[in-house]
């Protein structure tokens, strides 16, 4: 009985060794990687950190991020699948929870320099549904300097609108980093512009 059992735990702890090397090197190949303990700070004063990571009842991986920013912090949760990088849903410290449905398609697993794809769905806090309507595409890619170094980055445009509120947002991603840098326009200006200014992961 006790040798069985020895035994079993060792299975497991090979499996769970064998899907973290899985992890690490599909985030070394991934323009969106995800892991326990990886951090981003941005010039806008946005920090975002992975704090908790479980498993999806299919196996696929999700994880908990923390963002905090000037105008407030929130709470996402993404499960990673063969499709992508998901959105399921949003908590913000005040206001609730938002559940998308279906979740959002933040950025496809096969990226390359002609990836389009829309979203059509609904945000549903509080019993409140309003619709997310957007369109995402890959408009080239383009090399970015930013303080922590030089990047090859895809350009992604995302346009829409989300309830009332209009979408405008570029969005730059490297390979093994994540977003490098995100510009949110409002009318013919730029209203908010963040850069990565720190990345940091468990191992360096």
């Amino acid at each position: 009985m006790l040798k069985g059992g020895i035994g079993n735990l060792m299975k497991q702890a090979r499996q769970l060794q064998e899907r973290i090397a899985k992890l690490q090197e599909e985030n070394r190949r991934s323009a969106f990687p995800l892991a326990l303990g990886y951090a981003w700070k941005y010039t806008s004063g946005e920090e975002r950190r992975v704090i908790a990571s479980d498993s999806a009842p299919n196996d696929e991986p999700q994880f908990t991020i923390a963002v905090t920013h000037p105008r407030g912090s929130f709470r996402e949760r993404i499960r990673m699948t063969n499709e992508g990088a998901l959105l399921l849903e949003e908590d913000r410290l005040e206001g609730g929870k938002s559940i998308l449905s279906p979740p959002i398609l933040l950025l496809p697993r096969n990226l390359n320099g002609q990836s389009a794809w829309n979203y059509t769905g609904v945000a549903e806090r509080g019993g409140v549904a309003e619709s997310v309507n957007l369109e995402f595409r890959v408009t080239g890619l383009e090399t970015l300097t930013v303080s922590i170094g030089t990047y090859q980055c895809y350009r992604v445009d995302v346009t829409g609108h989300r309830g009332a509120k209009a979408v405008a947002e570029t969005r730059w991603f490297a390979i093994g980093v994540g977003l490098l840098q995100r510009s949110t326009r409002q009318g013919s200006g730029i209203a908010e512009e963040a850069k990565l200014s720190h990345f940091s992961r468990p191992g360096g």
